[in-house]
């Protein structure tokens, strides 16, 4: 599978709960894919115009692609998530969480050296002492060329890394 077909079948699967945007600029970067989702809950006494309390729940997902990768790009990419935690989260008194997630897109097996520091990698950020919520940040690593057998990922990229993989065809007779 190629990379443009890897990106629409990410577009695809995502569709459904998040909003997708196409050659997204942050930072001075280009993302080729976006993934926003935004959840919110209220609980309200008689009418909606009466509301006890509230709680947002945000997602947004930068997928990046890059030939090969190495600590440099890790590093990189890492500093554009943590700047997306300030510029992208907008805490507020009914935002609960914040989750952003970075996707590497690569040919070939990463080094051990960045997979070290991937998995290393942990980064949280509370707002006002936890009551205007809190923001992780997970980061997938996915290889074009092996995507039915494993991706990396920090501790946070373990939750969604499911969207990420595509079933190994199978010959048979059905």
């Amino acid at each position: 599978m190629n990379i443009d077909n890897y990106l629409d079948l990410l577009e695809d699967r995502y569709h459904h709960f998040y909003d997708i945007e196409r050659d997204f600029e942050f930072s001075n970067e280009r993302f080729p894919l976006y993934a926003r989702y935004f959840e919110r809950n209220e609980r309200y006494i008689g009418t909606k115009k009466m509301v006890v309390y509230g709680m947002e729940q945000n997602e947004h997902v930068l997928f990046q692609v890059v030939d090969s990768l190495n600590l440099k790009d890790l590093e990189n990419f890492i500093n554009i998530l943590e700047k997306a935690t300030k510029e992208l989260v907008t805490p507020t008194e009914d935002h609960m969480s914040s989750l952003v997630r970075g996707v590497l897109i690569t040919k070939g097996k990463p080094t051990e050296e960045v997979l070290r520091k991937l998995k290393k990698y942990k980064f949280y950020k509370s707002f006002l002492f936890g009551f205007h919520g809190w923001v992780n940040v997970g980061i997938n690593v996915v290889d074009i060329d092996h995507l039915h057998e494993k991706s990396y990922h920090n501790k946070k990229g373990k939750e969604g890394r499911d969207h990420l993989f595509v079933e190994e065809q199978k010959e048979g007779i059905f």
